[in-house]
Protein backbone atom coordinates (compact mmCIF):
# COMPACT_ATOMS: atom_id res chain seq x y z
CA UNK A 1 0.00 0.00 0.00
CA UNK A 2 1.18 3.49 -0.75
CA UNK A 3 2.15 6.02 1.64
CA UNK A 4 0.12 8.92 1.76
CA UNK A 5 1.92 11.98 2.42
CA UNK A 6 -0.04 15.13 4.02
CA UNK A 7 0.85 18.21 1.66
CA UNK A 8 0.69 21.56 3.83
CA UNK A 9 0.90 25.20 3.15
CA UNK A 10 1.26 27.90 5.77
CA UNK A 11 -0.43 31.40 5.54
CA UNK A 12 1.39 33.98 7.20
CA UNK A 13 5.53 33.55 8.39
CA UNK A 14 4.84 35.47 11.48
CA UNK A 15 6.15 33.67 14.77
CA UNK A 16 3.98 31.13 15.27
CA UNK A 17 4.40 29.82 11.76
CA UNK A 18 7.33 28.53 13.00
CA UNK A 19 5.48 26.02 15.28
CA UNK A 20 3.62 24.98 12.68
CA UNK A 21 6.06 23.94 10.00
CA UNK A 22 7.77 22.35 13.14
CA UNK A 23 4.91 19.87 13.83
CA UNK A 24 4.52 19.65 9.91
CA UNK A 25 7.93 18.45 9.73
CA UNK A 26 7.79 15.94 12.90
CA UNK A 27 5.03 14.18 11.32
CA UNK A 28 5.93 10.92 9.40
CA UNK A 29 3.81 11.73 6.87
CA UNK A 30 3.47 15.29 6.66
CA UNK A 31 5.89 17.62 4.00
CA UNK A 32 5.64 21.49 4.09
CA UNK A 33 4.89 22.22 0.52
CA UNK A 34 4.61 26.07 0.46
CA UNK A 35 4.24 29.50 2.33
CA UNK A 36 3.10 32.92 1.90
CA UNK A 37 3.05 36.04 3.42
CA UNK A 38 2.29 39.60 2.60
CA UNK A 39 6.05 40.85 2.93
CA UNK A 40 7.80 38.79 0.48
CA UNK A 41 11.54 39.05 2.17
CA UNK A 42 9.96 37.55 5.13
CA UNK A 43 8.04 34.81 2.83
CA UNK A 44 11.22 33.82 1.40
CA UNK A 45 13.69 33.59 4.05
CA UNK A 46 10.84 31.46 5.84
CA UNK A 47 10.54 29.01 2.94
CA UNK A 48 14.77 28.77 2.77
CA UNK A 49 14.67 27.47 5.87
CA UNK A 50 12.21 25.07 5.80
CA UNK A 51 12.80 24.11 2.03
CA UNK A 52 9.82 24.65 0.68
CA UNK A 53 8.34 26.89 -2.23
CA UNK A 54 6.92 31.05 -0.80
CA UNK A 55 4.43 33.40 -2.98
CA UNK A 56 3.17 36.39 -1.49
CA UNK A 57 -0.43 36.20 -1.45
CA UNK A 58 -3.07 33.43 -1.01
CA UNK A 59 -4.27 33.26 -4.45
CA UNK A 60 -0.69 32.88 -5.89
CA UNK A 61 -0.05 29.95 -3.28
CA UNK A 62 -3.30 28.30 -3.97
CA UNK A 63 -2.76 28.68 -7.67
CA UNK A 64 0.19 26.87 -7.56
CA UNK A 65 -0.46 23.96 -5.44
CA UNK A 66 -1.37 21.13 -7.86
CA UNK A 67 -3.10 18.65 -5.75
CA UNK A 68 -5.27 21.04 -3.72
CA UNK A 69 -8.79 20.16 -3.95
CA UNK A 70 -11.45 23.21 -4.26
CA UNK A 71 -13.18 22.02 -0.69
CA UNK A 72 -9.63 22.46 0.60
CA UNK A 73 -9.41 25.53 -0.39
CA UNK A 74 -12.65 26.75 0.93
CA UNK A 75 -11.80 25.28 4.30
CA UNK A 76 -8.56 26.91 5.03
CA UNK A 77 -9.64 30.10 3.73
CA UNK A 78 -13.27 29.89 6.11
CA UNK A 79 -10.97 29.31 9.22
CA UNK A 80 -8.59 31.77 8.12
CA UNK A 81 -11.21 34.35 7.55
CA UNK A 82 -10.05 35.69 4.39
CA UNK A 83 -12.12 37.60 1.99
CA UNK A 84 -10.87 36.30 -1.15
CA UNK A 85 -12.34 34.26 -3.95
CA UNK A 86 -10.36 31.49 -5.12
CA UNK A 87 -11.93 30.50 -9.12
Amino acid sequence: MEKKILRAAIIGCGAIAGVHAQAIEAMESGALEAVCDSDPARAKAFAESHGCRWHGTPEELFANLKECKRFAKKVMVMELGYGFTLK
